[in-house]
């Protein structure tokens, strides 16, 4: 994987200075913590059931006919590059780093490109990596 930020204690260390005063931008995890309504214990003490309306919940948020959970998006990352054999594949640039990494680790050809490019670029490829909303701009894309 990418270097992704994060790493306080090391530039803590080499800058000579306490933990407690960086605002590391880079993870995009904020400083402080959000109100979150009460979790009923229980959640805890089982697993996801195949028959828990998680995917029929996730279609109607998305607006999306199909889905695949799964467990957390760096997983997708890596994953989906090797469930082709190696194509032409773009991506709508800039965004998250590690979406091109996986693709040319698994042998695939990239064609890197802004927005505008993408009716030009269609034609020309097997696959199209949107990351939507896009990470790091938080631009939204229509379908």
């Amino acid at each position: 994987m990418l270097e992704h930020g994060g790493r306080l204690r090391a530039a803590a260390g080499e800058f000579g200075i306490a933990l407690s005063d960086w605002l590391d931008l880079s993870t995009g995890i904020a400083p402080y913590g959000f109100d979150l309504p009460a979790i009923p214990p229980d959640t805890w003490m089982r697993l996801p059931e195949a028959d828990d309306a998680l995917e029929a919940a996730a279609r109607d948020y998305y607006r999306a006919e199909s889905l695949l959970p799964v467990a957390g998006s760096q997983a997708a990352i890596q994953v989906l590059p090797r469930l082709r054999r190696p194509s032409q594949v773009g991506i709508v640039s800039p965004c998250y780093g590690e979406h091109a990494q996986a693709w040319r680790r698994e042998g695939h050809r990239l064609a890197e490109f802004s927005e505008g490019g993408i009716p030009r670029a269609l034609d020309h490829l097997d696959v199209l990596v949107v990351v939507n909303p896009n990470y790091p701009t938080g631009r939204l894309m229509a379908p």
